[in-house]
């Protein structure tokens, strides 16, 4: 519940900023040179500009408002994870924690790059696909940046349907840009609760990990086990992970689930599961 609470805590603000950062992206992005890339046909180079947008703003924003929220969260958790029989308090500025814990943040926030930016060929096709005007390509290309390849894809399937309608050209814009706002949030809510999650395992671990590293704990002597959210919302994945790790793991194991092998949750984009400590032979 504890870690939970933490998790809860530093969401919403962590939302907002990746918000916000999302929206960022598209409004940075040079319409010049869009405009001038588009008249000439020039896909290659559109798809290059626009990765080159979030690169600049957008990774780099999440660098800025995620590293340090995210080594904070992991910090916290590992202070307020207790083991039973261990007196000591965990070591805050312990190098080798500390770079576990940058290790992994640098590691997720590339995860997040990477998937945005499989999404931007498929952004930069459809606009040159869509026989639209320029104003209307650089509008689809802005809106876009920054979601998933799945979300891209349903925003366009949506452009389509409303086209197919007739709507107006105005009101299609308004429709498209207000349901891309709205999936920009979903998509800034997953990275800002799967992330705080994944934090507070990191520093579970790791506070486990330095009470063995002190000698103060028999690594041989732990066993994590892999709770789930007990209510009508666990989903698949989860609810059979118990059950195929029903002797739980060491501390250097790993989870058998469906979706490979995991040391601790998340097991998906907003998992709520966590992690239970048992230390045998106390």
């Amino acid at each position: 519940r504890l870690l939970h609470q933490l998790a809860d805590h530093a969401t919403p603000a962590m939302l907002r900023e990746v918000a916000h950062v999302l929206a960022s992206v598209g409004v940075s992005l040079s319409r010049e040179g869009l405009a001038q890339l588009i008249s000439t046909g020039n896909q290659a180079g559109a798809e290059r500009l626009l990765r080159q947008a979030w690169d600049d703003v957008g990774e780099r924003g999440l660098q800025e408002i995620l590293a340090p929220r995210l080594r904070t969260l992991a910090l916290q958790a590992a202070a307020a994870t207790v083991i039973v029989g261990i007196d000591a308090a965990f070591n805050v500025q312990d190098p080798e924690a500390i770079r576990a814990i940058d290790a992994y943040i640098g590691r997720q926030i590339t995860a997040i790059s990477q998937t945005t930016r499989e999404a931007v060929q498929g952004i930069v096709r459809r606009a040159f696909e869509s026989g639209t005007s320029m104003t209307q390509q650089i509008a689809e290309i802005a809106e876009l940046v920054g979601l998933t390849p799945r979300q891209a894809e349903s925003i366009a399937r949506f452009r389509q349907g409303l086209l197919e309608a007739g709507e107006k050209p105005g009101r299609l814009q308004e429709l498209v840009e207000r349901r891309a706002q709205a999936v920009r949030r979903l998509r800034a809510e997953a990275i800002a609760r799967t992330e705080s999650m994944q934090a507070i395992h990191t520093g579970q671990f790791e506070r486990t990990a330095q009470a063995i590293r002190e000698g103060l704990l028999d690594a041989s002597r732990v066993k994590r086990f892999w709770l789930v959210a007990a209510d009508e919302r666990v989903c698949p994945i989860c609810a059979v992970i118990p059950s195929q790790n029903s002797k739980g793991v060491g501390q250097n194991e790993l989870f058998v689930t469906s979706v490979g092998a995991l040391p601790y949750p998340p097991a998906h984009p907003m998992c709520r599961c966590t992690i239970s400590l048992r230390i045998d032979n106390l």
